[in-house]
């Protein structure tokens, strides 16, 4: 019987043989050293560095002269833009008044009967007569229309002026048209209150000694006759006057500088004018001197230039109205200074205390 034959494992063998060898060489053989390599930014945590904003030094709070050169060049360039639309607007006041003014003398003319009922009133009070109590009732009520329509114009026109240094500083655009008869007429009234209010804190000390001047003041009656009749007070009266005028004129000087932006406040802010009140007391209660040498300065410029103005009108050649007093004659100096007080010092100071204002709401951390 024949053997089976088993069956070979030759391959096997050898294949097991070849992965023993591979074993052992990789054994063998030494290892290479394995570099990790790592990201800085995602091994090692540095420091995070925050950017921050450069610190803005502020203005200091004290004068010096080229704070104020900057501020006057910021109003001459606002002068330069809003000397067209300024013009339009005094213009168009003119224009009102004068048409106010014939709407006046048209009224009192139909009321007094014309130039011929006129001269007769004119006749009957120099003997003494005096008119009908209707005529002086009517004449009265017209000149009171007129007076309060001048007033309104004239707060019409103010708020027009510093609504256009508002719109230049804000950026935005506005014509005069809107600016003069539509936000002029309705803030006139907290206008001309704030205005009164001004006013009254400033002028109070004056108004108590005035009347306390005339109330107690004595006229000679035999000194009627000459040009300057005698004025007599009592000691106690005169000395108390003597010594009240110098503090009354500083209280003048410092509540001026304290409400120096009230009324610009008003428009620049649209508020009440109880709150542009606060806010001018507020943002002049630290910054008083700076104010007072800023705004100062200001004053005495365009004090000199119109004391330089007055003496060249002495001595002007050219009088355009002769009068027998050499003051009061009206010549081409004097015509010239009244154009450039109204198209040119007048809006850049005015543009100098708005810019002012901007600069102590700044300092003194006011949002307005």
């Amino acid at each position: 019987m024949a053997e089976k034959k088993k069956p070979t494992t030759t391959k096997k063998t050898t294949t097991k043989a070849k992965a023993s060898a591979v074993k052992r060489k990789k054994a063998t053989t030494p290892k290479k050293a394995v570099v990790k390599k790592t990201v800085a930014n995602k091994t090692t945590k540095k420091p995070v560095v925050r950017k921050t904003a450069p610190k803005v030094k502020n203005s200091p709070k004290f004068f010096n002269w080229s704070q104020w050169k900057d501020l006057f060049g910021q109003a001459v360039d606002c002068w330069k833009a809003i000397i067209g639309k300024f013009s339009l607007v005094l213009f168009i006041s003119l224009g009102l008044q004068l048409v106010n003014f014939f709407l006046y003398s048209t009224s009192l003319s139909l009321v007094l009967g014309g130039q011929q009922g006129l001269e007769n009133i004119v006749a009957n009070l120099q003997v003494g007569t005096l008119p009908e109590a209707k005529i002086v009732a009517l004449f009265l009520l017209i000149t009171l229309g007129w007076m309060c329509i001048c007033v309104l114009i004239a707060l019409m026109s103010k708020v027009a002026f510093v609504g256009l240094i508002r719109n230049y500083v804000k950026g935005s655009q506005s014509s005069v048209k809107d600016l003069f008869f539509n936000e002029g007429f309705k803030r006139s009234g907290g206008y001309f209150w704030l205005g009164l209010k001004v006013a009254l804190m400033i002028a109070w000390p004056f108004i108590i000694i005035a009347a306390v001047a005339f109330s107690t003041v004595s006229i000679d009656l035999t000194s009627f006759e000459s040009a300057e009749p005698e004025v007599f007070f009592p000691p106690y009266v005169g000395l108390g006057l003597f010594l009240a005028m110098p503090l009354a004129f500083l209280y003048l000087v410092y509540m001026s500088v304290r409400l120096l932006f009230a009324m610009q406040l008003f428009v620049h802010t649209k508020s009440t004018a109880k709150m542009a009140f606060s806010k001018a007391w507020q943002l002049t209660k630290n910054s008083w001197w700076y104010v007072f040498c800023m705004w100062g300065l200001v004053v005495a410029l365009l004090y000199g230039v119109n004391q330089l103005l007055f003496q060249a009108s002495l001595i002007d050649p050219v009088v355009l109205i002769d009068a027998i007093d050499p003051e009061e004659q009206l010549g081409l100096v004097d015509l010239l200074a009244f154009l450039l007080s109204l198209f040119i010092f007048a809006p850049i100071a005015a543009s100098f205390q708005y810019m002012l204002m901007l600069k102590v709401a700044k300092n003194q951390s006011v949002k307005l």
